[in-house]
């Protein structure tokens, strides 16, 4: 299933190509991204992904990642449904890497 943002919120996408315009522009998708320690060069972003990751099928469509790239945590990818859980997941991602730094 592929889906695109009506500003955060997801809605289903059966057109390709306009999935695929969409899907070209990382700034209409990307959440957040924060440099958290210069000296590692970790990163963290958090995108949506516009498809669903759920490839299970049960429960809602998981349309969104966390990745973190550097440090101890290097490749660690986190996932969810929303917006906001997004948005809170890259808090949280971030807080913790800056916890155990």
């Amino acid at each position: 299933m592929l889906y695109i943002l009506d500003g955060h919120e997801p809605v289903r996408e059966e057109n390709v190509a306009t999935w695929a315009m969409f899907f070209q522009d990382i700034d209409k998708r990307r959440v957040a991204f924060s440099k958290v320690d210069s000296v590692e060069e970790i990163v963290v972003s958090t995108v949506f992904l516009a498809s669903d990751h759920n490839f299970g099928g049960e429960g809602p469509p998981i349309l969104f990642e966390t990745l973190v790239s550097g440090g101890d945590t290097d490749g660690a990818i986190y996932r969810c449904s929303t917006w906001e859980e997004a948005e809170q997941q890259h808090r949280d991602v971030v807080k913790e890497i800056k916890f155990t730094h």
